[in-house]
């Protein structure tokens, strides 16, 4: 099956799209004032997966938006980069979980991985040798800890450094 690149247009005043898409299409609105973007841009469909906007022109009010990251002229297929955080402020866009709270954050997973090892270790900072038995338990917290935030999606995990060694 071939799937070919395409451009839907449409006035933001008619048409618009709240879905994200996975595929090479993309949704184009044009728009004539600050008003129709605000319509757009305070829709609850909008907040719930609220992540990045791309401009092309300028818009005081775009400029302006809230926890929204701003690409002016470019897509995010024109600067992300698999070794910098990703996502945007909203839990549709991406977060983390850990001890019952939810953080709506751009994420990169190795550093949130590494920063709960770090939480990890300070619970036997003070140990100069961690016993076998500690040892399992951090092992067993580490391995519970990357189910719950990649589930299904890990296929690999590898824990390196000092925690690690014990």
């Amino acid at each position: 099956m071939d799937v070919y690149s395409t451009v839907i247009s449409a006035p933001l005043a008619r048409e618009t799209n709240y879905e994200e898409l996975f595929l090479p299409i993309i949704y184009l609105n044009t728009y004539d004032s600050d008003e129709q973007l605000a319509k757009y841009f305070d829709n609850p469909l909008y907040a719930a997966d609220n992540m990045y906007v791309s401009l092309f022109g300028s818009s005081e009010y775009v400029n302006a938006l809230p926890d929204t990251i701003l690409y002016h002229n470019q897509t995010i297929l024109d600067v992300e980069r698999g070794n910098e955080a990703y996502g945007g402020y909203s839990t549709g866009a991406s977060f983390v979980a850990s001890h019952g709270k939810i953080e709506a954050k751009p994420i990169l997973v190795p550093k949130e991985m590494s920063q709960s090892l770090q939480r990890i270790a300070t619970l036997y900072a003070n140990s100069q040798k961690i016993s076998a038995a500690q040892h399992k338990r951090v092992h067993r917290r580490v391995a519970h800890a990357m189910k719950s935030h990649l589930g299904a999606n890990l296929v690999f995990g590898f824990a390196f450094g000092s925690v690690a060694k014990g």
